[in-house]
């Protein structure tokens, strides 16, 4: 049965939910769905069996069949939660609070949790895209688990993680070593998407004296696929400051040839956006990039936003300042990693 083409889009914080335990089907049913409630904004939607089995490529025709699988999904997702925050202040919540499944009208009904209306609405920053037919047509539930953290970092082809964060995203055994780790999570990625996206995994060690040295992180490098709504950030203008970090010689040109242009309306401000998250900045005194965390982030009432980071290297801490939210968004958008 043919698939319907459908972009799915959410907010980043979704990628901080493993759905691991999650079968293939199951996954395919849920990122259907989350596509489908896109931009729609209403607290419950209703989705007819017929649709559904488009999207995901249900070839059966059993519908007690479907409505059972529908229901496993829902069973496993209310398990799992968002949590947004940071160590100190955090807010948890479930995606979804409720659904009805009719197998004589061959309905369902879902109710959404208004906490999560953020990361399926408006979303002009901060977002994961993806074609819902591309990820049907992978096989391994950790590869779609993994393609869908790739895809957050589409703009840049570049994704650096410690292994402890790795595990707990792909939801991997505490029992797996490196080599399960090779042969069971890594190989069907480099199987499915290496070739396609000329995929490459790097390890990163971790210096212990003496012995063999521990496996730290990973480094994963892939094509960039850059995607209309990029293009909607503005150039990185009226930045008053940017201390101890260096833009190329060719970005502090724009940056200055750009200073009287006017800034256009400011966006809405959500510090859970970028709180925690890490960017990448080349500094070219040293000739070598910078992975620089957000600490915390404030916006005035004179629309500055202030950007506290601290360097992942020496703990180095500094402030950024930018006149607006959007132009915030934008430098955000180019460095994140």
């Amino acid at each position: 049965m043919g698939k319907q083409a459908l972009a799915v889009k959410y907010h980043n914080d979704v990628n901080s939910v493993s759905l691991k335990k999650f079968t293939a089907k199951e996954l395919d049913i849920l990122i259907a769905i989350m596509g489908r409630m896109r931009d729609h904004g209403e607290d419950e939607i209703t989705f007819d069996f017929v649709e559904l089995k488009k999207l995901v490529g249900w070839g059966k025709h059993d519908n007690d069949m479907f409505g059972r699988a529908l229901a496993s999904t829902y069973k496993k997702l209310i398990q799992c939660s968002i949590r947004i925050g940071n160590d100190r202040e955090w807010t948890e919540f479930i995606l979804f609070t409720e659904y009805k499944i009719n197998l004589d009208k061959q309905i369902i009904s879902i109710a959404v949790n208004s906490k999560f209306r953020f990361a399926l609405n408006e979303l002009s920053s901060n977002f994961t895209r993806f074609e819902l037919e591309e990820f049907i047509g992978l096989k391994s539930s950790y590869v779609k688990e993994f393609y869908r953290r790739m895809k957050q970092f589409r703009s840049t082809g570049f994704w650096r993680v410690s292994i402890e964060e790795f595990r707990r995203m792909m939801d991997v055994p505490k029992t797996y070593q490196i080599t399960n780790l090779d042969k069971y999570v890594f190989a069907p990625i480099l199987s499915e998407l290496g070739e396609r996206y000329h995929m490459k995994i790097q390890k990163l060690y971790e210096a212990r004296g003496r012995g063999r040295p521990r496996v730290s992180g990973f480094e994963f490098t892939f094509d960039k696929s850059p995607l209309p709504e990029v293009s909607e950030a503005l150039p990185f203008d009226n930045v008053t400051s940017v201390e101890a970090i260096t833009l190329p010689v060719s970005e502090a040109k724009d940056l200055k040839a750009q200073k009287h242009k006017k800034v256009q309306g400011d966006m809405k401000f959500y510090e859970s956006r970028y709180r925690d998250r890490t960017i990448r900045v080349y500094d070219e005194k040293f000739q070598r990039y910078n992975y620089l965390k957000i600490i915390s982030i404030e916006h005035n009432l004179d629309g500055i936003v202030s950007v506290s980071v601290q360097n992942m290297d020496d703990d180095y801490k500094n402030t950024m300042h930018f006149d607006s939210v959007r132009i915030w968004d934008g430098y955000f958008k180019k460095y994140a990693v």
